[in-house]
C-alpha cells in the first residue's frame, strides 16, 4: 500500500515536472553516442548542490556517462545510480551527478535515439527541487495550488497548517507587485514557513520540495 502510493505521488510529479535529457555515453570521443530521455530533475531534501535525474523506469546509463538537459550548456556526470523500490514497489531510478562544465548547446542529429516513456506534453523544470525553472513572478500560482493540496495530511499540524496556506497567500499577493528588495526578502520569510511546515511531514516532504523551488526560483531565491 504505502510503496503503491508513493509511486502514484511520484508519476504525478514527473507528469507535471519532467523535462527533456540526452544521456552521452563516451562523451567527447569519436565513440560517443547519445540517448534522449524524460527525467525528474531533483536534489537532497535541504541539500542543493547534491543533485539528482530520476526515471520513471530502468535506463541504460552508467557512472561517468554524462547528462544533459535540453537546450543548456551544463554537463552533468554520473557517480552513481540507484533504484528506489519501497514495499516491492519500483518507484524510480536514480542517477545523482556532480557538475561536470559546459558544453556546447545540443543539436539533434542522427546518433539521438529516442527512448523511454512518453508521459504528454506537459513540461516545467524545476531546480530546487529543483528542476531548472524560468517563470515570471506572477506566474506561481499553479505550485503554490499544489503545495495547498499537500497541506491536506494529518501529518501537518491545523495551525501549522493555517500558517502555510497564510504564507502562500501571502507570496501569491506579493507577486503581483513590482519587484524590489523589500518584496523578495518578505517573499523569502514566508517561504521558509512554508519550507519549515514541509519538513515535518515526511510523507509530502519530498513532493513540496519541487514546487518550493519553483516558486524560490521565481523570485531569484537560493
Amino acid at each position: 500500500m504505502v510503496g503503491r502510493q508513493f509511486k502514484r505521488g511520484f508519476d504525478m510529479l514527473f507528469r507535471k515536472m519532467k523535462c527533456t535529457v540526452y544521456v552521452h555515453k563516451k562523451y567527447g570521443t569519436n565513440e560517443q553516442t547519445t540517448a534522449e530521455y524524460q527525467a525528474l530533475k531533483n536534489n537532497e531534501k535541504n541539500r542543493p548542490s547534491k543533485v539528482m535525474f530520476q526515471f520513471p523506469e530502468r535506463i541504460d546509463i552508467d557512472v561517468g556517462d554524462m547528462i544533459q538537459q535540453k537546450s543548456a550548456n551544463d554537463l552533468w556526470e554520473v557517480y552513481e545510480t540507484e533504484d528506489t523500490v519501497i514495499g516491492d514497489v519500483f518507484i524510480h531510478f536514480e542517477a545523482k551527478v556532480n557538475k561536470a562544465g559546459a558544453a556546447k548547446p545540443f543539436q539533434h542529429g542522427g546518433n539521438v535515439i529516442i527512448q523511454g516513456s512518453n508521459y504528454g506534453a506537459i513540461q516545467s523544470h524545476s531546480p530546487q527541487s529543483t528542476q531548472n525553472v524560468v517563470v515570471n513572478n506572477t506566474n506561481i500560482s499553479y505550485p503554490i495550488g499544489e503545495l495547498r493540496k499537500l497541506l491536506d495530511t494529518d501529518a501537518i499540524d491545523e495551525l501549522d497548517r493555517e500558517e502555510c496556506h497564510a504564507a502562500l497567500s501571502r507570496i501569491e499577493e506579493l507577486a503581483t507587485r513590482p519587484t524590489d528588495p523589500r518584496i523578495t526578502e518578505r517573499i523569502k520569510q514566508k517561504l521558509d514557513i512554508v519550507n519549515g511546515t514541509f519538513a515535518v511531514a515526511k510523507n509530502v516532504a519530498d513532493f513540496a520540495a519541487p514546487y518550493v523551488g519553483v516558486i524560490a526560483a521565481a523570485f531569484g531565491l537560493k
